[in-house]
């Protein structure tokens, strides 16, 4: 197979994506033919194939439906009231809560206190537990860990949003996290437990690595239930991870996960979703289309256009003033750039 592969055929040997996890890796070269001539769907490893088949082929019979917001029926593993994050964060039920933790902050008793004179920091308030916490200026902490950020943003989006039936999509990855026992993915293995990543490896051969990808967590996230994490935290620092006699942390090499060149998390992208949520609209802006003033829908970044339409119109009307005419020869046909005239 090697000696047929041409430069297009290498290139996509070495930027595959995978069909489940959708991480970008460096496949083999059938896989290459596959894609290229066949147009068939290639897998990063045996774990995720096996995880889109499961999910493929599963039949789906809890009916949590109608959802509140869309009113589409829906199917969950436990009962829920929304069918995804983008209509719980478009609910009432949001809006309300999101206000009344907006309050909680201005009361005078949940006000930032004055750190040592020495450190330009300030003392806050854990949003989840209530501790004090340094918070430095260029990197303001909400949370002590990560435990008390899981716990907040499991009580506020996770309980309403429904949970796919299907192996590798648990969708509420902060709510699962939260579980003092971890149930087994696979299907007619009763293991619960502490360490979930340890019993796919031991119990079902599954490599971390591969679970993490095929489940959605992100590849540095510790699978383990809430009680077991408490304790990993709480022990002393030992090896890499411990300071040198000057009290510096040394620097860690970065990890490599096999022959993968990136790997966006579905669990990334959830935290991303909740975060740009809780920030709040934007500021108001004028629509360089059509001069309508519009209210931006996130603070990040600088909206353009009101709408999609806007958006639309403004790049056709674009590509119609750099586009250049098409012009017909004597026999009827366009010509082309450095093609002959009849």
């Amino acid at each position: 197979m090697a000696k047929f592969m041409n430069d297009e055929l290498i290139a996509i040997r070495d930027s595959l994506c995978c069909g489940h996890c959708e991480s970008v890796f460096k496949g083999s070269d059938s896989q290459a033919w596959k894609v290229k001539y066949e147009k068939q769907t290639v897998y990063c490893c045996a774990t995720c194939r096996a995880a889109a088949l499961r999910n493929k082929f599963r039949v789906s019979t809890n009916n949590r439906g109608p959802c509140l917001t869309c009113k589409k029926e829906f199917y969950s593993k436990t009962a829920k009231f929304y069918c995804c994050m983008d209509c719980y964060i478009k609910s009432d039920q949001f809006a309300e809560t999101t206000e009344k933790a907006r309050l909680l902050s201005l009361l005078p008793e949940a006000r930032e206190k004055m750190a040592a004179t020495n450190r330009k920091g300030t003392i806050t308030p854990c949003l989840e537990c209530g501790e004090e916490i340094y918070q430095k200026l260029s990197n303001p902490r909400k949370f002590c860990d990560s435990s008390c950020y899981r716990s907040f943003m499991a009580k506020r989006f996770d309980r309403w949003v429904a949970n796919p039936e299907g192996l590798s999509l648990p969708q509420c990855y902060d709510e699962f996290l939260e579980k003092e026992v971890l149930p087994c993915f696979i299907d007619g293995c009763g293991w619960a437990g502490q360490h979930l990543t340890l019993h796919m490896n031991q119990a079902h051969g599954v490599p971390a690595s591969d679970f993490k990808r095929a489940a959605g967590f992100n590849l540095g996230t510790g699978v383990v239930a809430k009680p077991l994490a408490q304790s990993l935290r709480e022990r002393p620092l030992r090896g890499v991870a411990a300071p040198d006699a000057l009290g510096r942390w040394l620097p860690m090499e970065q990890g490599q996960f096999g022959p993968y060149v990136r790997y966006v998390s579905l669990e990334g992208r959830e935290h991303r979703k909740k975060s740009r949520a809780l920030a709040g609209n934007g500021p108001t802006r004028i629509c360089i289309r059509c001069s309508v003033e519009f209210q931006q829908k996130s603070p990040f970044g600088r909206a353009l256009y009101c709408n999609r339409d806007c958006r639309d119109s403004a790049y056709a009307e674009v590509r119609r003033n750099n586009s250049t005419p098409r012009i017909r020869d004597s026999s009827g046909r366009f010509i082309t750039k450095n093609a002959p005239t009849a």
